[in-house]
């Protein structure tokens, strides 16, 4: 959990957007159709966002809880 913290405890408002904004509004982003990004650019995710069974449990766990409401 420490890597997360470090990366996001320490950028503005501004610098957090920053990545969404460029995806949002820049021509070329279209390119980038399904890649991960990282600080506007292409980056390798984490090694627990690329373990499908943990994403299984989290897509089961998230429906468990929309059920519920």
């Amino acid at each position: 959990m420490v890597p997360v913290l470090k990366a996001t405890a320490f950028k503005t408002i501004p610098q957090g957007a920053a990545t969404q904004c460029y995806l949002a509004a820049h021509p070329g982003a279209a390119a980038l159709n399904g890649e991960y990004l990282a600080d506007c650019n292409v980056a390798t995710p984490s090694r627990l966002a690329q373990d499908d069974g943990l994403a299984q449990r989290l897509w089961a766990k998230s429906e468990e809880i929309a059920a519920s409401l």
